[in-house]
């Protein structure tokens, strides 16, 4: 399972299945072989003063992602990581794929 909080936005005329393809193709090279829906969030940002909704899929990848022009870096993450990441991740992500068993605590 990937894990990867990515940014972006639907663009004008695009379903939100076609986002995630283009946008998980775009930010780490690879191609969604499946996807399915995980959850959605609409929580306050934490970088600016603005409600954010966050729709979120577990998907299966035709091949291991690697950091681009927009991807720093990437990294395998568990419940008890300590990476300074959003607070959707932080405190709605993590803690959902624990409960459910998708990662570890």
């Amino acid at each position: 399972m990937s894990i990867f909080p990515q940014g972006g936005k639907i663009e004008n005329g695009e379903t939100q299945m076609q986002c995630l393809y283009r946008e998980i193709y775009e930010e780490v090279g690879a191609a969604v072989m499946s996807a399915a829906y995980f959850d959605t969030y609409r929580r306050p940002a934490e970088f600016d003063d603005a409600i954010i909704t966050i729709h979120t899929w577990i998907v299966s990848l035709d091949r291991e992602p690697s950091a681009n022009s927009e991807i720093e870096e990437i990294c395998w993450i568990t419940g008890s990581c300590n990476l300074l990441i959003g607070s959707v991740l932080r405190e709605c992500i993590v803690p959902n794929l624990i409960r459910r068993e998708l990662i570890n605590a």
